[in-house]
């Protein structure tokens, strides 16, 4: 403004609310952008890029085969007799021992020795149609309702043939075929060229703990956000997502055609590991017994990573604290000039021969996506069995494919695991458009990897 008045000048003190009249002071402000929620990224996402967890494939749909057991039991089904001392008694095979059509026959077979929900030995002398007629091998034994009722699983432990018999008929054991697809996800990020021109009052991204990132323009800011809410919806396919198995309903709006979504590591285990519940406030170590006796019976590795929700890594802590609590374990140690910190962290717990390192998620905590309310992700654990399995691709080459991770589409150099490229008229370099913006376009072509779903345990409330 001017001086009104007709005056250009006047007689008069130099004071900071006439100089702020005339709009010629320079702001105080700070050069530096704060991230108020310190670094946002998808972690689920880093940790499998990080370890390398990540396979090509030519193919939008990929698959593997999954052995079943080798070995297997019997089901009792009525009618069941129990005969006399030492005669042993008859039993029904159960519906869930009988294959299909054109499968071969039930798995049990004359002259195998089973082992009674009571503990006696009995051995299998005749087979006809599905009713098996078993003799206790110690005398003077009589078979009752303690030895098998219906729906009871009987153990097959050995056989016993004499000699100069005929051999017996054959077992066969099959496999699971697994398959799964690869998902398309887009992420864009449009900027006109004034406001890449657009000079700001920071030029600099930082949060607490980090060195900061230099930028000269809003856009860069808005670049990197465009690549979080990419890895962002990424990590959400490889985790949460679930095959579209409504085809005929579920279709993309500007084609018309079904679309392939992959089945995420938490929807696989959904689907075919283990769930294992517990009441938040009151987990205990011995819960992990229960977890051991699960994987012991999947006969999984020994070596298990737990992705971890804050809520439940916290009552961890504080579980192994109280379980420690009469030893001469401490949770102290010195800092700097002497002084005593209380450093608890339990990254590990080795028990029952079991290791299992702990991983927390923050993704699980994070109030915009899986930590907002009213959902309890944060009170959960993924228990995956840590390995690498031995494979060969179309090519006949071999590999090693790991338990979970990440598969993305490439043939040859073409690699669409994550694209970006942008469409621009405005901005340094060529011009390729008549519009005065830029555009920036990202895309990945990936898909979740899980395998052995079986030996993987989920833990929640």
């Amino acid at each position: 403004m001017a001086i009104t008045g007709g005056t250009a000048a006047v007689k008069a003190v130099y004071t900071n609310e006439i100089a702020t009249s005339f709009d010629i002071l320079k702001p105080e402000v700070w050069s530096k952008l704060m991230k108020s929620h310190g670094n946002q990224n998808a972690e689920y996402f880093s940790v499998i890029s990080q370890l390398g967890f990540k396979v090509a494939s030519a193919n939008e749909t990929y698959s593997h085969y999954e052995d079943d057991w080798v070995h297997e039991t019997v089901v009792v089904a009525a009618p069941i007799v129990y005969n006399g001392a030492g005669l042993g008694g008859t039993f029904t095979i159960g519906a869930a021992s009988i294959p299909a059509a054109g499968f071969g026959d039930p798995y049990i077979r004359e002259k195998d020795i089973l082992i009674s929900q009571a503990g006696n030995r009995m051995y299998v002398t005749d087979i006809t149609g599905t009713v098996v007629t078993v003799i206790p091998t110690e005398v003077g034994v009589t078979l009752a309702a303690a030895d098998f009722v219906a729906t009871d699983e009987l153990s097959i432990v050995s056989n016993a043939s004499d000699e100069g018999t005929n051999q017996p008929t054959g077992r066969f054991s099959g496999t699971r075929k697994y398959s799964n697809y690869l998902q398309i996800i887009k992420e864009t990020l449009q900027v006109t060229g004034t406001q890449m021109t657009d000079q700001l009052w920071f030029n600099e991204i930082t949060y607490a703990g980090s060195n900061g990132q230099a930028i000269s323009a809003y856009y860069a800011k808005g670049q990197e956000d465009a690549e979080y809410r990419m890895s962002l919806a990424m990590e959400g396919a490889c985790l949460f997502s679930r095959k579209n198995t409504n085809t005929a309903n579920l279709l993309d709006p500007e084609t018309g055609n079904a679309l392939k979504l992959t089945e995420g590591t938490y929807s696989y285990m959904e689907a075919t590991g283990n769930i294992v519940n517990y009441t938040p406030g009151s987990f205990t170590v011995s819960k992990f017994n229960e977890i051991n006796k699960i994987a012991d019976k999947e006969v999984a590795p020994m070596h298990y990573c737990a992705f971890l929700g804050i809520d439940i890594h916290d009552e961890l802590d504080d579980t192994f604290v109280d379980y420690n609590k009469d030893t001469n374990i401490s949770f102290t140690k010195e800092v700097t000039g002497g002084k005593k910190a209380i450093d608890i962290g339990f990254e590990m717990l080795r028990k029952s021969g079991r290791q299992y390192g702990f991983k927390r998620l923050q993704s699980f905590s994070n109030a915009k996506t899986y930590g907002a309310a009213g959902y309890d992700y944060s009170s959960q654990a993924m228990f995956i069995p840590l390995g690498m399995n031995k494979s060969q691709d179309s090519n006949g080459q071999s590999s090693k494919l790991p338990t979970v991770g990440m598969r993305y589409k490439q043939l040859g150099s073409y690699n669409r695991f994550m694209e970006v490229w942008d469409v621009s008229g405005a901005g340094t370099g060529n011009k390729v458009s008549q519009n005065d913006s830029k555009n920036l376009y990202l895309r990945s072509h990936v898909g979740s990897h899980n395998m052995v779903g079986n030996q993987m345990i989920l833990l929640r409330p």
